[in-house]
């Protein structure tokens, strides 16, 4: 037998086979399954079925603490680094060395970020929207071309 053949012989059996249905109690379980979803109180479920309150509110407190944080964040990294006790405060020689490894760490992130990665961040970000372009125009072709457009069921 040839390819051709086996391949022909093939597809008529399968178009051939029934449709595959689905059990009886699939459209039950659904429906319990939507119907549990629902009953849900509202801070249990995703952030996009939250009444569009406290959507906002939480966005806005998000936005307060991030520009809370990039605004204090170079104050905070001055004060830990030269931080210095009062002669009447004791401080634990623990605490002390967390604040002095902190402080390292800071300066150690800024010396990597301006060195290795601030000068790459352009070609890297364009690098990044390129191949969001190139995955985005070969997952079109391989819908239309090889999958042949979108499903008809």
């Amino acid at each position: 037998m040839q390819p051709d053949d086996l391949e022909r012989l093939i597809d008529r059996e399968l178009r051939a086979l029934p449709a595959p249905r689905a059990p009886r109690s699939l459209v039950p379980r659904v429906m319990a399954a939507i119907d549990a979803r629902q009953a849900m109180p509202w801070y249990r479920r995703g952030w996009s079925q939250w009444p569009p309150v406290w959507r906002t509110t939480s966005l806005a407190a998000l936005t307060v603490v991030a520009v809370a944080l990039l605004i204090g964040w170079p104050a905070l990294a001055g004060s830990l680094g030269g931080w210095q006790p009062d002669a009447g405060t004791v401080v634990p020689a623990r605490i002390r060395a967390i604040g002095d490894a902190a402080a390292m760490a800071l300066d150690a992130s800024r010396v990597l970020w301006r060195v290795l990665i601030e000068p790459v961040m352009g070609y890297l970000v364009a690098f990044v929207l390129t191949m969001v372009v190139a995955c985005v125009a070969f997952g079109t072709a391989l819908d239309r071309v090889a999958l042949g457009g979108p499903s008809e069921l």
